[in-house]
């Protein structure tokens, strides 16, 4: 059998990982735990395991490939483990969900032309609420996109 140090850094060669991701995996693996805090404390001691850095890079994969909204992203941030006071770090430094939903609406309905505006308009705002935009924010988002799209 492998080691807890061998799984952990085949682990982090797949992708980044948070610490406590890396503890459930090496857990689920069988590892004691003695055995898992001695990898930890080498992860560390090699700069092999950064909770910062993962915040920002898995919030940036977020926004880039699903245009996440703020709510999503802390709760993405939360299900990997990353602590409450890191998390509103990153949230501080995202932009406002407007624009990252209008530019989902305009993508979405761009997709959408052909459609009566009412069809248009639902699909739009449930594939924003899919990615954790505010209500509010949703209508806005909609109605600005829709603006452009008739052209006023």
């Amino acid at each position: 059998m492998a080691t807890a140090w061998d799984s952990a850094l085949r682990y982090l060669g797949q992708r980044a990982h948070s610490r406590q991701e890396l503890i459930q995996k090496l857990t689920r693996r069988g590892y004691d735990q003695e055995e898992i805090d001695q990898t930890l404390m080498r992860l560390d001691q090699a700069d092999l395991l950064d909770d910062a850095q993962f915040a920002r890079d898995y919030t940036r994969s977020l926004l880039s490939s699903r245009g996440s909204s703020r709510r999503e992203v802390q709760r993405e941030l939360g299900k990997k483990g990353i602590s409450s006071d890191l998390v509103a770090d990153v949230l501080a430094d995202l932009p406002d969900d407007f624009d990252r939903a209008l530019a989902g609406a305009r993508k979405k309905m761009a997709g959408l032309a052909d459609l009566e505006k009412d069809v248009r308009w639902r699909r739009t705002l449930a594939y924003l609420a899919r990615r954790g935009f505010p209500e509010a924010t949703c209508y806005a988002a909609v109605r600005a996109a829709e603006e452009e799209h008739n052209g006023n």
